[in-house]
C-alpha cells in the first residue's frame, strides 16, 4: 500500500490508538482527532475536538481539514455516558459531516475507503440507562449503505467493524461483571484491539478491491 493520508477519529481510544499504529506501522501518515487523554508522540497529526459540539465539528472540517487529501476516514469515536442527544451528535452525527467532506474528494480522486468502528449493542441492544448508545452505533452502520452504494463505481468502499466485547479501557471504567460477561461469548475470551485494528488496516488499503457495504462482525461468535 502506497503511503496515503488516514483520518482517525477518536484516535485516544485504546481502539483507536492501535489501529493509528497499524496504519503508521505501514508507512502511511496519520492525522487524529481526541477530546481527552492524548499522550501520543509526534508521530501523528493531531486535533483536539469535542464531537459533541457540532460547531466544533464544522470548524474541524472547514479549517483544519479542507486542504487535506484524505485517503481513508476510520471512525472511532464513541460515547455512551452522554444524553440522547448528545450521544447521537457524537456516535453517529459527527461521522456524517465528516463523511460528506471526504466523500467527493475520494469519488474525484478514484480512491477512498471509509469504515466506521460499530460494537455488538447494535445487534443486541443497549441497557435501558444507555438505550441511545445501541440504537446510535445501528443509526451508524446505516451510513456505509448509502456511502458503498455511490461510490462502488468510483473505488470508495465504505464498511462498518462491529466490536464485540474488546478487551480496553472502556469495559474497565464499567461496573459490568467482566468474567460473567466473559462467559456468554462462545469463544469465552475478550477480543483484543490488535483484532479489530488488523481488520481495519485489510479494508482501508489497497489489498481490500470488493467489499463494500458490509458489517463486519468481531465478536467470538456472539
Amino acid at each position: 500500500m502506497r503511503c496515503k493520508n488516514i483520518l482517525i477519529t477518536g484516535i485516544s481510544s485504546d481502539i483507536g490508538r492501535t489501529i493509528a499504529e497499524e496504519f503508521y506501522n505501514n508507512g502511511n501518515n496519520i492525522i487524529g482527532t481526541y477530546n481527552e487523554n492524548a499522550d501520543f508522540t509526534s508521530m501523528f497529526n493531531l486535533f483536539r475536538v469535542n464531537f459533541e459540539n457540532g460547531e466544533k465539528v464544522k470548524e474541524l472540517i472547514e479549517i483544519k481539514l479542507k486542504k487535506n487529501k484524505i485517503d481513508v476516514l476510520i471512525n472511532c469515536v464513541g460515547d455512551y455516558r452522554k444524553s440522547n442527544r448528545e450521544t447521537f451528535q457524537i456516535n453517529c452525527i459527527s461521522h456524517i459531516l465528516l463523511s460528506e467532506l471526504v466523500f467527493e474528494k475520494m469519488r474525484k480522486n478514484n480512491f477512498g475507503r471509509i469504515i466506521s468502528i460499530s460494537s455488538i449493542a447494535a445487534k443486541y441492544g443497549s441497557s435501558l440507562e444507555n438505550i441511545s448508545y445501541g440504537c446510535s452505533k445501528r443509526a451508524l452502520e446505516g451510513i456505509a449503505l448509502t456511502l458503498a452504494r455511490e461510490g462502488a463505481s468510483h473505488n470508495v468502499l465504505c464498511n462498518n467493524i462491529r466490536a464485540g466485547v474488546i478487551d480496553t479501557k472502556f469495559h474497565k471504567r464499567n461496573p459490568k461483571d467482566m468474567n460473567k460477561r466473559k462467559e456468554m461469548i462462545p469463544m469465552k475470551k475478550l477480543g483484543t484491539t490488535e483484532d479489530i485494528a488488523k481488520m481495519a488496516y485489510y479494508l482501508g488499503s489497497e489489498e481490500n478491491q470488493f467489499i463494500t457495504g458490509e458489517t463486519i462482525t468481531i465478536a467470538g461468535g456472539e
